[in-house]
């Protein structure tokens, strides 16, 4: 149902999510989460409802490191459990057209 497109503009990479049914466009550069404000990684693929990002264990655990106190309990949660070293960990986007 839906059409994900990498794509460069100057040097920078864009996206766009289509929809085939309603032809609805979506344009970003970025996603942002909302469980601690941060921002990870590109996306790589989307499902019929969900962007996938995979999020390096380094850079999470930086992150939380710098913003303790913004950080929701899940996301602690997730922070405690793992290390530098663990797979990266992929991150379900929902879309909301």
């Amino acid at each position: 149902n839906y059409l994900f497109l990498k794509y460069k503009r100057s040097k920078s990479s864009s996206y766009k999510i289509l929809n085939k049914k309603t032809n609805q466009k979506l344009d970003f550069t970025n996603c942002i989460n909302n469980i601690d404000n941060g921002t990870f990684g590109n996306p790589i693929a989307i499902t019929q409802k969900e962007i996938i990002i995979p999020l390096e264990s380094i850079k999470i655990l930086r992150h939380f490191k710098k913003n303790t106190s913004l950080a929701k309990a899940k996301f602690k949660e997730l922070c405690e459990s793992i290390k530098e070293d663990s797979n990266p960990i992929i991150m379900l986007c929902k879309l909301d057209f």
